[in-house]
């Protein structure tokens, strides 16, 4: 792959996309990707590898879709993307910023409309689609999270949203915001935080140009990562609270919790649902620390005096154990609430009971 210098307008070798830009890397997405495809003629070989990306995705991402399917591909690109594939037998719609894109997917007979998705809603109404597929373009998004809103509520119920972003050592261009935020732990965690059940897949046809690296793991030497991400129901507490603890669990190097925040926003719809129950009363009080030491204290007093009088009322091991796991979780950020007298007391009547 070559590069060019500013203003040279250079494609990557058997690819319509172009390499650099007159505009400079900003915001300004409608100006940057104006001409960000060109036409040319597609080498056989890429026509092949396309071919082999479609069957992939659809075979193995997309396996809900049927004639009845209403499917839209944001960044669709300049080739047709996969609705160019799906477009004789489902309902299909692209979106793109890109002028040149949009009329190379016209001359195919595909209905493309121009959009900028960092700052428009999508063009849908609110469950209106069984899928939404955004293949290499998260990446280059502004404001993703927006973007992810928008793909959540055009979803009907358990719709799936089909996503490729580039694997961190791939060095894509342009990557306008957020590199971190597409390693796959994080990518998944911005998923789960916005109420997705996930499925990755490393690349099955591309490596990056350190696949023969002895340290890295098949995802950090695929050329993308592949997502398949199914809208959560609003509802479903046994799912919300298994992703809310999922988040909760994860830790950085040191053995810090990277996610309570993120945890805390899915326990506290948890609670919205319906009834608590006692696990996850607590998983909510052990949450809700992380706000604790931040100054916002009076919510925690409350449930965890709540929790603790109906321990001292009916001191079954579970309610031992749910206090003991925040007393834990407390000391662990340098705070007690509970007299290490009482305390060592609690846990002998645990290992009792």
């Amino acid at each position: 792959m070559s590069t060019g210098h500013s203003g040279e307008r250079r494609p990557v070798s058997n690819s319509n996309i172009i390499l650099s830009s007159e505009q400079p890397v900003s915001t300004a997405a409608e100006a940057f990707y104006r001409n960000y495809w060109e036409p040319r003629r597609i080498s056989p070989a890429s026509s092949q590898l396309l071919e082999q990306r479609r069957r992939f995705i659809i075979n193995n991402l997309m396996p809900m879709i049927s004639e009845q399917s209403r499917i839209l591909e944001v960044g669709v690109g300049g080739e047709g993307g996969i609705i160019g594939a799906l477009a004789q037998f489902c309902t299909v719609h692209g979106i793109d910023v890109s002028d040149t894109a949009i009329a190379a997917c016209l001359k195919q007979g595909l209905t493309v409309t121009k959009l900028n998705c960092d700052t428009t809603p999508l063009p849908f109404a609110d469950a209106a689609l069984d899928a939404v597929i955004a293949l290499e373009v998260f990446e280059h998004f502004s404001n993703p999270q927006f973007v992810i809103e928008e793909v959540r509520r055009v979803l009907k119920p358990e719709g799936t949203v089909i996503i490729s972003t580039p694997s961190p050592y791939t060095h894509h261009w342009p990557r306008l915001f957020y590199p971190d935020l597409f390693t796959p732990t994080n990518f998944r965690d911005f998923l789960l935080t916005n109420r997705f059940q996930t499925l990755r897949y490393n690349d099955p046809l591309l490596k990056n140009s350190y696949h023969n690296h002895p340290g890295l793991t098949a995802a950090e030497t695929s050329f993308s990562l592949y997502w398949q991400a199914v809208k959560v129901a609003d509802d479903d507490l046994d799912l919300l609270h298994q992703m809310a603890r999922e988040l909760f669990e994860r830790r950085d190097l040191h053995g810090i919790r990277t996610r309570p925040i993120e945890a805390l926003e899915l326990l506290k719809q948890c609670r919205d649902i319906g009834p608590s129950s006692l696990e996850l009363r607590t998983d909510y009080l052990c949450a809700l620390l992380y706000r604790f030491i931040n100054g916002c204290h009076e919510e925690f007093l409350t449930l965890f005096s709540e929790l603790f009088d109906q321990l001292l009322h009916k001191p079954e091991k579970s309610l031992c154990a749910a206090v003991l796991r925040i007393h834990r979780e407390a000391q662990d950020l340098g705070i007690s609430f509970i007299d290490p007298v009482i305390a060592a007391q609690l846990e002998t009547v645990e290992a009792r009971l």
